[in-house]
């Protein structure tokens, strides 16, 4: 069950939900407690990011 629930945040971060959103669907009384339960979803999509943008960052240089 657990591992479920960590997948589901990671389909819903991926899906750009919001932090108070998928905090309020969790039951968790504060987003902070969403995000230092989950911060190492947070970090894979972070650097997903990251690539994207510097992406974009090479073909402003062309």
């Amino acid at each position: 069950m657990h591992s479920t629930r960590h997948t589901h945040v990671a389909i819903l971060i991926e899906a750009n939900w919001d932090l108070k959103s998928i905090a309020d669907r969790l039951g968790h009384s504060s987003p902070v407690t969403t995000l230092n339960t989950y911060a190492h979803i947070s970090n894979k999509v972070a650097e997903k990011s990251m690539d994207s943008f510097e992406k974009y960052m090479e073909k402003l240089g062309q």
